[in-house]
């Protein structure tokens, strides 16, 4: 098995009534490795105290807060907001609100997600998105993207963000990935005004207020290899929507030569110079995806009263703000109720 292929506890399957037990507290059993003990308290200022402390304070909050209807409450869900945001507890409680609500909007891009859906399988077959089984140089998980495999004329927007947000969920489950982070390697190679006929700016504008703002993800590196002339105007308005601090971990690469010199070539699949093809390494992920698919479905419960929420916080003139942030917007969560 490669490094990001499922461990023994990934590999339970749950059934129904399995999933309840995500939404009651665990007791949390480190599966850190001493490399990234060290890392995660360099990084994300976490030992064993400070961990124990943020998750009896952000359950707490949970358990407190009467907008929240429900959430997960293991400690792999919680951990991923904590270490997110270098657990600041009001941080993470906030990106979590966030996150809830933006689920809960969208269900369109969150909801069943799965390869139980033809059109998000079809668009893994296809390399448009997936994780490398093996790691980068440092040992975060890669998710590679092969824009050109889209069909415009049979897939939509909606089903891409879907199967993106199939790898996104998935490989969160890795307590390993949430203290590294991610890099990304995406191949624009293909693209045509046909594929870029599938995005308006409003849904750019969601999608990236979505990946940058709202999951709880640690976007380290992003390499973009062989962007057409065609799409370089999408691109810059994308790059627009982002922080400074993301746009300045993009790598344009104007071939694979260049990738090359910059990412291990034994990672890559083997049409891109590598050992594995790419057949394989989709396999290797999607049995990932089965073996993590109930813990995926069961953040479907997750739901957040607006309305109550309105009420607690005296907030009726704010609700509108709320959506716009999640939205990759404008707006803010000072309001929150944090402790």
């Amino acid at each position: 098995m490669g490094k990001g292929s499922p461990t023994p506890e990934d590999q339970y399957w749950f059934n129904e009534a399995d999933i309840g037990r995500l939404y009651v507290c665990d007791k949390y059993k480190c599966s850190l490795s001493p490399e990234l003990k060290k890392l995660a308290k360099a990084e994300l200022r976490e030992d064993d105290y400070t961990r124990e402390q943020a998750l009896e304070q952000v359950r707490h909050w949970i358990k407190k807060t009467d907008y929240i209807r429900d959430c997960r409450l293991d400690s792999n869900f919680l951990l991923r907001f904590l270490r997110q945001q270098k657990f600041s507890v009001p941080l993470a409680q906030e990106t979590l609100l966030k996150y809830i609500v933006m689920r809960q909007q969208n269900p369109h891009w969150f909801h069943g997600t799965g390869m139980q859906d033809p059109m998000v399988l079809d668009l893994i077959n296809r390399g448009v998105a997936f994780a490398l089984p093996n790691r980068d140089k440092f040992g975060r998980r890669v998710l590679f993207t092969v824009g050109g495999g889209i069909d415009p004329n049979r897939h939509t927007a909606e089903g891409v963000m879907k199967a993106i947000m199939v790898a996104f969920e998935s490989c969160l489950e890795d307590e390993e990935n949430q203290v590294r982070g991610f890099s990304y390697i995406l191949d624009e190679g293909g693209i045509t005004l046909n594929h870029l006929s599938l995005w308006n700016p409003t849904e750019m504008n969601k999608i990236w207020g979505v990946c940058e703002r709202a999951m709880p993800m640690r976007h380290k590196r992003l390499d973009f290899v062989r962007l057409p002339t065609i799409a370089t105007y999408v691109f810059e308005f994308a790059k627009g929507l982002m922080t400074q601090k993301l746009r300045s971990r993009i790598t344009l690469h104007k071939d694979l030569s260049a990738l090359t010199q910059t990412v291990n070539q034994k990672i890559l699949p083997k049409e891109y110079g590598g050992e594995t093809s790419m057949l394989e390494m989709i396999e290797m992920y999607k049995e990932e995806i089965r073996h993590r698919q109930p813990r995926l479905l069961a953040l479907d419960r997750m739901r957040v009263d607006l309305e109550v929420w309105k009420k607690t916080t005296n907030a009726s003139s704010y609700t509108p703000s709320l959506s716009k942030d999640i939205l990759g917007m404008t707006g803010s969560f000072k309001r929150l109720e944090i402790d």
